[in-house]
Parts: structure tokens; sequence; C-alpha cells
């Protein structure tokens, strides 16, 4: 059983970081969560930009009668894989938020420092061996094997992980993926009969579901969104002969032309910029987008500093700014000013400012601020 855990730890956290370019990963760490000994574990931790995933491989076996429906094997299987999991990488994730600045120690004893506020998005994923998709596709907030509380895990099998991280283009699309999966999943609505459906599901439309779209109902099945991956496959492996183009998400050129150059700058806290920009509609992100072709476009014309600012308005109220003009260095004093009084007008919970100093078609971002909450879970 050990060898299959260290491959599952092994193999997850490679996929994660296929999905996550430039990410760093640390695995099999130890941290104390009594203050006076090392008497808990993390089976990996991967940072990239202001996130951080917390990862538990559980490389347990799903026995027959489990398969069979036998109720107490069936109970038993799924607690010690499902239910373990999430306890573990919860119990990692409050460790965390416990300080503002704690250790974990990998096994030569070295100590890996977390600074909290340097990580305000945090993801709990559990990586199953078993290929259990069919399982934990159902999975809801109301579910006898989720440990009740306000944080949610998204648990996945090692196989639809391969096909996720390969699939999770522009960066960091993966990590969207998960925040609509938790949000799915605190909703206690939406289910279907696989992940990759719900995958599927996410790269067409976005899996938004308004839960008062449909108080009539206790739960919404999604449908099979698979056969696009099946076509993929199959011609990619030369079963197929006709063309099948890679999957991808749905969003227009201009968009992810957008994205991508962000996502590929490198510039600190482009993370939390992306996972606004992801998670707004259709509408939204053609607004954004004119807003920002029409900046640069004054920007080109008069050589001067010019902004587009686009807010989420009532509960929950957010807001992005953009900023296009030449380069300055006391920029960011003025950026955090802005915001900051952006967010006491709009009694907004934070705040987001990124400047382009391109006068030309395409980008050259050079700074990103934040003020304020900017988390996505």
């Amino acid at each position: 059983m050990a060898h299959r855990h260290r491959f599952l730890v092994r193999e997850g956290t490679r996929l994660l970081q296929a999905a996550l370019p430039s990410s760093a990963a640390h695995t099999e760490l130890l941290y104390s969560v009594s203050g006076e000994s090392i008497d808990a574990e993390l089976d990996g931790v991967i940072f990239v930009d202001s996130a951080a995933v917390l990862l538990e491989a559980k490389a347990g076996v799903f026995t027959v009668p489990a398969r069979e429906g036998k109720a107490k094997r069936l109970a038993r299987d799924l607690g010690s894989l499902v239910t373990e999991a999430h306890e573990q990488v919860i119990r990692a994730a409050d460790f965390l938020n416990s300080a503002d600045e704690v250790t974990f120690k990998d096994q030569t004893g070295d100590g890996l420092v977390l600074r909290r506020t340097s990580f305000p998005h945090v993801f709990l994923v559990s990586v199953l061996l078993e290929p259990l998709g069919h399982v934990i596709s159902q999975l809801r907030s109301d579910s006898r094997v989720i440990p009740p509380g306000h944080r949610n895990v998204w648990s996945v099998s090692l196989y639809d992980l391969m096909v996720i991280s390969e699939l999770a283009e522009p960066f960091p699309l993966l990590l969207h993926y998960i925040v609509r999966r938790v949000q799915a999943i605190k909703q206690g609505l939406v289910q279907a009969h696989d992940e990759l459906d719900l995958f599927g599901a996410y790269l067409d439309s976005g899996l938004y579901f308004d839960p008062n779209d449909f108080r009539q109902l206790d739960s919404l099945t999604v449908g099979t969104h698979t056969d696009m991956f099946d076509a993929y496959y199959m011609y990619k492996e030369g079963i197929r002969r006709k063309i099948a183009k890679k999957p991808v998400v749905r969003m227009s050129p201009e968009f992810r032309a957008f994205v991508e150059a962000l996502g590929h700058s490198g510039i600190p806290r482009r993370l939390d910029v992306l996972l606004h920009l992801l998670d707004m509609d259709g509408d939204s992100r053609q607004t954004w987008i004119r807003g920002v072709v029409e900046a640069k476009r004054r920007f080109r014309r008069d050589g001067r500093l010019h902004t587009f600012t686009q807010a989420r308005e009532g509960e929950g109220a957010f807001g992005l700014v953009y900023l296009c003009g030449p380069e300055l260095d006391d920029r960011e004093e003025l950026m955090k000013r802005y915001c900051r009084d952006k967010m006491d007008q709009m009694g907004a919970a934070g705040w987001l400012a990124v400047e382009d100093t391109q006068r030309a078609r395409g980008y050259a971002f050079r700074r990103i601020v934040a003020v304020g909450n900017i988390s996505m879970l």
C-alpha cells in the first residue's frame, strides 16, 4: 500500500503542476496541531503566485462488496477514501489559518514557513487512486460522507485528473474549475453521472447554476458532456480517423488573448485578477474587453493614462480597474488610493487594479494592486 500511496502523491502533484505553470511543490509534510509535537501530516502543497493547493492522496481500494452496494462495506470504504481525506486536508487548512505564520516540516526536518497573507486563495484537493468519478460527482453539501462545516474539498480520481489537467487551459483554468466545483457542492443541488461530465459542462457554460432558477428542485443532474473528450482522445490515439479538435473552454478570442497574456506575464498577484475575470459571465467578459480595448485606443492616440473600471454591485460587491498609460514609478500609490476610494463608495469587499504600459497592440503588464478581500473561496 505504501508504494501505491507514493505513486499517487507523485502523480497527483505532477498533474496539478502541469496545469499550473511556474508552480512549486512540496510533499510529505509534517506539522503540529497541538503546538507541542509533530503529530499530523499533509501529502502535498503546490504554490503558484497567490494560491496554495493543499493535497491529500488516498490510495486505498474500493472493495467488491462496496461496488455491489452492500451498505456496511460501502460506508466503510467511502469513509476511508473520501471522509478521511476531507478531514485531513481541512485540518491542514485550519492549521494554515491558525496563525499569521506557520511551519510545515519535510521528512528531513527542514522547515517550510508559510505566511497566510501570502496565499489568499487556498484550494483543498483530494486525489483518489480508485476510479470513483461516478461516486464523487454526486457528492453534495448534505452528503453523509462529507464532514460538516464551511470548508469543502474537491475530490477527484487520478484518471479524471489526467484529462482535466491536460485540458485546463489557459492558466489558471484548473483553479477556477475548482472554485465552481466547490460552489456546486455547497449549493447542494448539482450532481452528475461522472466528474468529466461536470468538467465538460464547465468548459461549455462555466458550471454556474443560480439556485433561484431551480427553487422547486431537490437536485439538478448534469447530462453527458464527455463525447468531445472521447472523440479527441480516440483521434489522438489513432482509433478515430476524423479530426477531433482538443476541447477548450468557451470564451471570445479577445478575452482569451487578455487572459493568456496576463497569465504568461509572471507578475505577482496575476492570479487574483485572472480568477475574477474567469468568474465573469459572457456579457461581463465582453464589457471588460471592450473597455480594455477602448482605454488602449485612447492611450495610443494621446499617450496619456486612461482607465476602465468594472464593478459587481449588491451583495458581494467587487471591482476591477484596468489602467493603460506610460510607465510611472509612483503609480502604485495612485492605484491603491483609487481602489480604496471605490471600495468605500460601493461598500465593496475588495478591489483589483492591473496596469498595462504597452501603447501598441498586445499587453505589457507592469503591476497589480490588490486591496481588501479578494479570495474566491
